[in-house]
């Protein structure tokens, strides 16, 4: 009797979390949808090229300056104040879809301090290893040769929290001694 009411439970549970799985991954599409109707995304990612990426990453100086009053001077150490600055707009309950403008400038900063620091290029995302993989319409390509998706992972930091940590990705990529490819 118990066995089978153990079982009748753990049923249950799965059943629960496969509902939980599938709802998630119908908001995220939801969501990817929204961007590619939203005006202001499109108009962002239209004007998106890997030679207008340090002109994004200024404006996310610009903005973390204005509407923040946060000094971002492009320094690896400048990205513990970028990291602080996208749990404010968690903290304000905001979501990707809402913030997706900031965000985008967020992860041209987050790519240009990668480039600047440890040697790079924006590349456009369909000429790349992630070409597959990313969304985003530019990727930062170091030195070794290693493809990061740094918008991405501004956008995945807002989502995720504390286990995208900003500095421990700058860390992980100038970590990377040897060729090939990370997302995230």
């Amino acid at each position: 009797m118990v066995r089978q009411w153990r079982g009748a439970r753990l049923a249950d549970l799965a059943l629960n979390m496969i509902e939980i799985i599938d709802r998630n991954l119908y908001e995220r599409s939801c969501d990817v949808r929204w961007w590619a109707t939203d005006s202001a995304v499109v108009e962002c990612l239209a004007l998106a090229t890997p030679e207008t990426a340090a002109e994004h990453a200024a404006l996310a100086v610009r903005v973390a300056w204005e509407e923040y009053e946060t000094r971002l001077d492009y320094s690896p150490g400048s990205l513990e104040d970028l990291d602080g600055l996208i749990d404010s707009l968690r903290d304000e309950g905001l979501s990707g879809e809402e913030a997706a403008e900031t965000l985008f400038v967020m992860g041209c900063y987050l790519g240009q301090v990668l480039v600047r620091g440890l040697g790079g290029r924006w590349a456009p995302t369909p000429r790349s290893a992630l070409r597959d993989i990313s969304p985003w319409p530019m990727v930062a390509v170091l030195r070794d040769g290693s493809t990061w998706d740094a918008i991405g992972k501004v956008f995945k930091r807002l989502e995720l929290g504390d286990s995208e940590y900003l500095p421990a990705y700058f860390a992980a990529a100038a970590g990377r001694g040897h060729g090939g490819s990370v997302r995230e």
